[in-house]
């Protein structure tokens, strides 16, 4: 009996067709070897087809390559790479100063999770009648460059709607909760700020403006930590009370000479 026949090899991958689950591990894992960009502290924004150029293909000289975007998350610089797929072997590493990659699926769920652990954003809800944290969606989206706050320039960040949804089963976005966006650090997963802090210091730099001195009355120690650790309190006076912030007020208006 004749012995059956070997299978026949799989097909070369055309140069246009997408990158297969292998092909994309493997970009992955040259760029771990030779650029050292190993997981956690370097993410991937991207890996993706590199299209040959007409030319190449009409001429049958089309090779077939993948592109990368992959930044540190240590210094958040960003890189570009370009593999050939025949080595698999790095033939192209591009730096991209002040470049963001986009955002990505891990990024969204892990904000997701740091945040509604946040004592900070805790509190916050809970002020609001809101302590089941499982009926909460943090929507976290990343800040387009023209509109990253000056204060935050180089930073990776991005900031969040906060939804409510009235059962296990309801549309996780359902309620929105309003006047609440935390503003958090992408590479590092903390929350840094909230949108109310931008406004609080905005409304002191007019009253500034106009010759006139904002005070701010609070209470909650964990506000207060947040106005410690971003430095607000350095710039509004901060009491307890409201007759405290009246006393500081009428201090100056008072003083002898």
């Amino acid at each position: 009996m004749a012995a059956a026949p070997s299978p026949a090899p799989p097909p070369a991958a055309h140069p246009l067709d997408p990158l297969t689950a292998e092909e994309i591990g493997a970009v992955a894992a040259v760029l771990r070897r030779d650029r050292g960009v190993e997981p956690p502290r370097w993410r991937f924004g991207a890996i993706e087809l590199a299209e040959p150029a007409k030319a190449a293909l009409r001429d049958g000289q089309a090779r077939r390559q993948a592109r990368a975007v992959c930044w540190n998350r240590e210094d958040g610089e960003a890189y570009r790479a370009v593999v050939s797929l025949a080595g698999p072997e790095v033939t192209a590493w591009e730096h991209l100063p002040g470049a963001q990659p986009n955002m990505t699926v891990d990024e969204w769920h892990e904000c997701d999770e740091m945040l509604r652990a946040h004592p900070l954003l805790i509190d916050a809800l809970a002020r609001r009648g809101i302590t089941d944290l499982s009926l909460v969606l943090t929507d976290v989206w990343a800040y387009g460059a023209a509109l990253v706050p000056e204060r935050y320039h180089g930073v990776r960040i991005g900031w969040a709607d906060v939804w409510r949804r009235g059962s296990a089963d309801a549309n996780p976005y359902a309620h929105s909760v309003t006047g609440l966006h935390p503003i958090v650090d992408l590479n590092r997963i903390t929350f840094i700020d909230s949108t109310g802090l931008g406004a609080l210091v905005a409304t002191a730099r007019r009253a500034n403006e106009h010759g006139g001195i904002l005070h701010a009355v609070c209470a909650e120690p964990q506000t207060l930590k947040l106005l410690w650790l971003t430095g607000v309190d350095r710039r509004i006076p901060l009491t307890a009370t409201v007759d405290g912030a009246l006393t500081q007020l009428a201090g100056p208006r008072d003083a002898p000479g």
